[in-house]
This record gives C-alpha cells, structure tokens and sequence, in this order.
C-alpha cells in the first residue's frame, strides 16, 4: 500500500535480461533486483523502451499520468534488418509510396501454393517471421491478418 494507506497493483515484467517495474517505487524494486544480478551500465530510470516497444509517459486531462507504448523503433529496426537480408541477396527493399492494397494479393490462396519447398538457404530468410509477429503484438495491427494467413507456412515454407 501507498503511504496514504490506498491499494495498488506492483507489476514486475521480465523477459529474459529485459525488465520493467511498474510500482509506486520502481527504483526499489530495480535497486533489489541489482543487488542479485548486474543490471547493464546501471540502467535504473523512468522506462524509455521495453522488449523493443518505444514506452513513454504523459498526462491525461484529468492530471493522472499514463503510459503508453508505440512500435516505431522496432518497426524501423525490422526494416532495416530485411534491407540487410534483401542486400546479402543482391536485392534491394522496394520504396516509395504506393497505394497499400494489403501484404497479400487478393486472390492469393497459399493452402493452394504447390510452388517447391525452400532450399535450406532459403529457408532461413523466413526465420525472422518472429519481426511481425512482435509487431503485431506492439499494435501494428493493420497486418495482423496478412501474418496469420503466411505464418501457417512458417514450419515449412
């Protein structure tokens, strides 16, 4: 409890070495985790980002602070790691703008793909699915039913 005797809920989140307290007084909690494990270049403050998930506080109109969590450093990370495959290829990410019609074709229907099974070089370029899959999660929402379709393929593309 508060000092003002009222409840609240502690959340500790961790995900392997990446930890966020959310706490009436997180630098405690972070100042006993430190006590049993090495936090990286002594990285106890107010959370800028979490599992890749841009976090940041503001005020509501009612003077209540709020956290909120945003993509947009992931996103710009996942780009740049499929230019990086694309260039290891001789291949280049398409840019500019263009009308957004969807990841998929509209017609496409994988169940009926018989295109042959990728190569184990080949193969590995589908490894990092893991990317979306996490933005979707961070609320890149308007590919979420794209990624479903492709990520049954994802055990044998």
């Amino acid at each position: 409890m508060v000092t003002d005797g009222a409840a609240y809920y502690e959340l500790l989140l961790v995900y392997v070495d990446d930890v966020l307290a959310i706490s009436h007084d997180p630098g405690e909690i972070m100042k006993d985790i430190g006590k049993r494990f090495k936090i990286k270049n002594n990285g106890i403050g107010p959370p800028t980002c979490y599992l890749g998930a841009n976090i940041s506080q503001f005020k509501l109109p009612n003077g209540k602070l709020a956290w909120s969590i945003s993509s947009q450093s992931y996103c710009k990370a996942a780009v740049d790691t499929v230019k990086r495959l694309l260039a290891e290829d001789g291949r280049e990410l398409k840019s500019g703008k263009r009308p957004h019609k969807g990841l998929l074709p509209p017609k496409y229907k994988p169940e009926l793909d018989v295109t042959d099974e990728c190569d184990a070089k080949h193969m590995s370029r589908y490894q990092p699915f893991g990317i979306l899959h996490w933005a979707v999660e961070l609320g890149c929402i308007d590919i979420q039913i794209e990624f479903t379709i492709m990520s049954q393929y994802q055990c044998l593309p």
